[in-house]
């Protein structure tokens, strides 16, 4: 597999794991992590791929569509949390709920 240095995918260490589980069958070891990563990528975006050429206009995709932006109310102790959990990740409050509250809800 030839080494593809174009894109570079930046998580923590805890996320990787969690990606590793999902990828990684667990006789295949740690080893095959980046391999078993590739080889998801590559099958997602020929579906995607596929999927946009099956579509006529070209311009619809699952999650396709305008981008909204969404204000929820979040009262002051919960927002004092998020900043708490933000400070120790060494993230933004926005980050924090975008990781960890809205990809979640993304997942199949």
């Amino acid at each position: 597999m030839a080494n593809c240095k174009q894109i570079s995918i930046t998580r923590t260490e805890g996320e990787w794991t969690l990606i590793r589980r999902k990828l990684v069958p667990a006789q295949d070891g740690l080893g095959q992590d980046m391999k078993c990563l590739s080889k998801h990528i590559r099958r997602e975006v020929l579906k995607y791929k596929n999927l946009i050429l099956d579509i006529p206009d070209n311009g619809i995709v699952k999650s396709g569509g305008e981008m909204i932006e969404k204000r929820p109310w979040i009262d002051t102790k919960c927002l004092e949390d998020i900043k708490w959990i933000a400070t120790k990740m060494k993230v933004s409050p926005s980050v924090v709920i975008d990781r960890l509250i809205i990809t979640p809800l993304l997942q199949p």
